[in-house]
């Protein structure tokens, strides 16, 4: 599997997970899914382009040059599936705390309130 195919999958499975993650907390909106569909296309359109770019144009867009952009999109992309398995209960607050991402942008945007400690 190439990198490439990598990163859409992962941007596959995190929108998947945003609609999970929407069903569940009772948020699911038309126009919120648009315009979160919306940025996954174009972010897809842009890896796609940097993938022609970078095959015509190895001079101007060396392989390196490339495959660090690939880890940068897949390093947010897995960023932001974690914070949705968080919000479904599939991992801790801990286990994101470890990994050093906040999701509280993400819950402010659900509608989820925050956990009181006991």
């Amino acid at each position: 599997m190439t990198m490439i195919e990598v990163v859409i999958l992962l941007v596959l499975l995190d929108t998947l997970l945003g609609v999970l993650v929407a069903m569940k907390h009772h948020s699911l909106k038309s126009s919120v899914g648009r315009q979160d569909l919306t940025k996954k296309v174009a972010e897809i359109c842009v890896i796609s382009i940097m993938y022609l770019i970078s095959t015509l144009d190895k001079e101007h867009f060396p392989p390196d040059l490339v495959s660090t952009l690939y880890w940068a999109f897949a390093f947010f992309e897995f960023t932001s599936i974690a914070e949705n398995l968080n919000l479904l209960g599939l991992i801790s607050d801990e286990t994101l705390h470890t990994l050093r991402i906040d999701n509280q942008d993400k819950k402010t945007k659900q509608n989820i309130p925050e956990k009181k400690d006991k």
